[in-house]
C-alpha cells in the first residue's frame, strides 16, 4: 500500500514532535540552515575546463539565429593539476536580444557534493550600468554534501579554459 504525500508529511512531523503549523517547521528549520552556513567551506578552487564533444548543443527556441527563448547547453570535465577533479553543466537561456543577454545555470559536480551557481551575462553594456558587458561572476547559491551552505561567486575565464570557485 502506497501512502500519499501529505501523509508522509504528516507522519514525518509528528516523528518530529511538530505541528502542522509553520511556525513549527521555521522553528527547527532555522537552526538546521544556521549550523550548515557554519560548516560551509571556503577559499578557492582553480579548474582548467575543458568541453565534452557530442554534449553541448543549442536550442534555437525564437526567431532564426541569437534570439529570446534560445537554450545553450555546455558539459565540460574539470582538472586541478593535470588529474580529474569533476565536471560542470552549464545552461543558458537568451532573455535579451538588445545587450544580448543570458541567464545562466551552472551545477558544478566534485568530490564530496555539488556546488549551485546561477547569473546573468551581457554582451553589450546596459545603459546606467558601465562596465557590464565585463561582469564575469556568477553567484554561489549553494550546494550539496560538503558544500551544503555554501555562498561565493565563480568566475569562467574570458577563454572558457579556466574556472574559479570562491568559496565565503
Amino acid at each position: 500500500m502506497t501512502r500519499s504525500l501529505s501523509t508522509r508529511a504528516a507522519t514525518v512531523l509528528a516523528a518530529l514532535g511538530l505541528a502542522a503549523g509553520a511556525g513549527s517547521v521555521a522553528a527547527v528549520m532555522g537552526p538546521l540552515h544556521e549550523d550548515a552556513a557554519a560548516a560551509a567551506p571556503s577559499g578557492t578552487l582553480v579548474y582548467s575546463v575543458k568541453l565534452v564533444p557530442g554534449e553541448s548543443g543549442g536550442i534555437d527556441g525564437g526567431a532564426k539565429g541569437f534570439s529570446i527563448g534560445d537554450t545553450l547547453v555546455n558539459v565540460a570535465n574539470l582538472r586541478q593539476d593535470g588529474k580529474p577533479a569533476g565536471r560542470v553543466h552549464i545552461t543558458e537561456t537568451v532573455l535579451d536580444k538588445k545587450h544580448e543577454g543570458t541567464q545562466q545555470i551552472f551545477t558544478i559536480w566534485l568530490k564530496g557534493g555539488t556546488i549551485e551557481a546561477v547569473g546573468g551575462g551581457v554582451n553589450k553594456d546596459i545603459p546606467g550600468a558601465p562596465g557590464s558587458s565585463a561582469a564575469d561572476a556568477r553567484a554561489i547559491v549553494g550546494g550539496t554534501g560538503d558544500y551544503v551552505g555554501a555562498s561565493g561567486q565563480i568566475e569562467l575565464s574570458p577563454t572558457g579554459k579556466t574556472l574559479t570557485v570562491r568559496l565565503s
